[in-house]
């Protein structure tokens, strides 16, 4: 047996790494980057002595007086480390989208230098005009005032095209993160219908047992059910934003978000027109309804639903539904014939001993 201080050691060790499980489990989920990166520092923090503590466990691994729970504790680790992978990962995810705020940041400042600047460039209304000259040149500058107003103003038009992308992009990224969560979950169902435990002969003669099981299975995949219906519904809806970086043969159709126009163009909200090459990212080459060729920027169009990714995705969890219902409503015959089968035997046993 292990020395009461080699115990006591071992203890302190499991207690240490379900410490430090609970301290990552509990490290929240910002959605702001500083907050992000604050817990991400904490992460770092709580994970800088696991190398030490890795070569602990390997010692009461390797110990000549085996201990029980050395084995238990190896299995502490490993979890340990799995949870902290997990929880960086997911902190770095965020991040990549929080990261977004510099963006937003840089624009904000711009746009009060840019204001700072024009308020403090004197010479804008400076000239040479004569008396005579004067309405013409008075009326010049009260356009360029409007414009300059409705130029600001279109900025806040523009922006909120912004925000029907950061919302497009949000739900792209959700929809598919879900969808993968959703196919993965499936496949563990799969692989459990399919284990040794579930293929083991059933013993049990209890009614309640067999029944609870079979409302568990079939609760679970009406749960998956709903699910795989909910992104059915969604896919509809799922902005293709990935077309926005890929140019088709036949160019793809676009709709403008707002009014827009310029010498060769002016678009309604609501037009649709032909995006022939969208390379450029910041420009894009359309053709109107009449024909037309010519450039627009990329932010006042978006392509429209449906996405067909977005439906492959959705058809892939509805076969593997198909799939895990076949597999449980089979092993679920193969089981409760078994039940049926033992408990005949029994009560055959029962009437013949009496």
């Amino acid at each position: 047996m292990s020395s009461k201080k080699d115990q006591m050691t071992l203890e302190q060790c499991f207690d240490l790494l379900k410490q430090k499980q609970v301290a990552i489990q509990e490290l929240a989920f910002h959605s702001n980057q500083l907050g992000v990166q604050q817990q991400l520092d904490s992460l770092r923090e709580l994970t800088k002595d696991f190398k030490s503590l890795k070569r602990k466990v390997d010692e009461f691994k390797k110990s000549k007086k085996p201990l029980q729970d050395a084995p238990a504790l190896e299995v502490e680790y490993a979890l340990l480390e799995d949870q902290a992978l997990q929880k960086k990962r997911c902190l770095e995810s965020v991040l990549y989208v929080c990261e977004v705020e510099n963006v937003l940041q840089n624009a904000q400042t711009e746009f009060e230098e840019r204001g700072l600047y024009l308020v403090e460039r004197r010479g804008v209304f400076d000239s040479m005009y004569r008396p005579e000259h004067m309405e013409t040149s008075a009326r010049m500058h009260r356009d360029c005032v409007y414009t300059m107003r409705r130029s600001w103003a279109w900025l806040g038009i523009v922006s909120r095209c912004m925000e029907v992308h950061l919302a497009n992009a949000a739900e792209y990224h959700q929809y598919f993160h879900e969808a993968q969560y959703l196919y993965e979950d499936m496949q563990q169902y799969l692989a459990w219908l399919n284990s040794e435990n579930m293929r083991q002969r059933v013993e049990t003669l209890e009614p309640s047992t067999i029944i609870k099981h079979i409302r568990d299975v079939t609760n679970r995949l009406h749960d998956y059910e709903s699910r795989v219906e909910r992104l059915s519904g969604r896919s509809a809806d799922v902005y293709p934003i990935h077309l926005r970086k890929e140019v088709e043969e036949f160019g793809i159709k676009g709709r403008a978000l707002v009014d827009y126009k310029h010498n060769e163009v002016s678009l309604k909200e609501g037009d649709e027109c032909i995006v022939l090459n969208n390379t450029d990212g910041e420009v894009w080459q359309i053709r109107c309804s009449d024909s037309t060729e010519t450039e627009v920027p990329g932010i006042v169009l978006v392509i429209p639903p449906p996405d067909k990714l977005a439906y492959d995705e959705a058809q892939r969890a509805k076969d593997q539904l198909q799939i895990n219902w076949d597999t449980s409503v089979q092993r679920l015959r193969t089981q409760l014939t078994q039940y049926l089968t033992a408990s005949a035997e029994d009560t055959t046993v029962k009437e013949v001993s009496t």
